[in-house]
């Protein structure tokens, strides 16, 4: 289980601040089966441009 910070602040050069800028927070499990490994999640947004709520499912495998 671990938590993750997602920033978006605008360009480079161009940054937006306060409340226009994009943050969230989640809260992530993962699983390293074999063949394939699962990453799950639930995010909020701390800003209110971020989205409210965020549901992200990751299915990876590795070719080697």
């Amino acid at each position: 289980m671990a938590l993750e910070e997602y920033d978006d602040f605008g360009r480079c050069g161009d940054f937006t601040t306060g409340a226009i800028s994009r943050i969230q927070l989640f809260a992530v499990v993962d699983y390293d089966g074999k063949p394939v490994t699962l990453e799950t999640g639930i995010g909020f947004g701390m800003t209110p441009a971020s989205d409210n709520l965020v549901l992200k499912l990751i299915l990876s495998r590795d070719l080697n």
